[in-house]
């Protein structure tokens, strides 16, 4: 029962795995055309409701104003807990957050898929109510904070084509938007770093990923960092944030990496 269960586990963690991948490089435009000519009766239903709700969405401008509330049934699912376990996805707490103020959360590197941000911030099977009580995780993009943790994958696409075996290169050097926005809206900074995000996949010379099965993925949260709420900050009081922010998450970088990275002493931060 366990080896059938380790298989199952498996089959469904490569299959959304590869449907995650196809939706984020072709676009979910070409599946939703398939289903539709192949699908049945209801299938064809759920897409063009879907269709129908996407535009609306799109309409209301629902993404610039916070989006919506977060559906604690989806963060609830029980599939999520499996990719948790599967790789396993472990949260590790270095500071408290008190629970009575902001945070931007931003987390490094981006990998491929961003797999340990999505399965902490995502969904609730994780050690997050457990180790931060009273925080509500959410990730979002720079358009808005609605929750009182909101984790944001700052390097991006940029970052993500720098993926690389035991590479930590973050795109960090003049990125500082976040930054901005965390002034503006009076939001403690948060450094975070997915040790082993970048080992989950790895790409041949035909630029082909490839699934790397289970590779332990260990976020580690830094200390916050307070800031005084300034709806027009200045260039100079930006840069003073955003190099306070540089040398924090690259002291919890140079404290963690021996833990959770092999031949650490050969590995460096780099800021690019």
């Amino acid at each position: 029962m366990t080896h059938f269960y380790e298989d199952l586990q498996r089959i469904t963690i490569g299959t959304l795995t590869f449907l995650t991948i196809f939706f984020v490089f072709v676009g979910s435009g070409p599946i939703l055309i398939v289903f539709l000519i192949v699908g049945n009766t209801y299938i064809k239903a759920v897409i063009l409701l879907y269709v129908v709700w996407y535009i609306f969405e799109c309409v209301q401008n629902v993404t610039d104003q916070g989006g919506r509330r977060t559906c604690q049934w989806v963060r609830n699912w029980g599939l999520w807990k499996w990719f948790l376990n599967y790789f396993p996805v472990n949260l590790v707490k270095t500071a408290d957050l008190p629970p009575d103020r902001n945070y931007l959360v931003c987390i490094f590197p981006h990998g491929w898929l961003s797999i340990g941000a999505f399965l902490i911030f995502a969904s609730n099977h994780s050690k997050w109510s457990t180790l931060f009580p009273g925080i509500r995780p959410r990730f979002t993009t720079l358009d808005g904070l609605t929750s009182n943790a909101a984790g944001l994958i700052v390097g991006g696409v940029r970052e993500q084509r720098l993926t690389d075996h035991d590479s930590y290169k973050f795109v960090l050097k003049t990125r500082k938007g976040f930054v901005r926005i965390a002034l503006k809206t009076g939001a403690s900074l948060v450094p975070a770093i997915s040790f082993g995000e970048n080992n989950t996949f790895e790409q041949n010379s035909w630029k082909i990923l490839s699934f790397r099965g289970r590779v332990p993925i260990n976020t580690v949260v830094g200390a916050p960092i307070h800031v005084e709420e300034n709806i027009s900050p200045t260039e100079e009081e930006v840069s003073e944030v955003h190099t306070l922010f540089c040398k924090q998450i690259r002291e919890l970088f140079e404290e963690h990496k021996s833990k959770y990275v092999e031949n650490s002493e050969h590995v460096m931060l780099e800021f690019v």
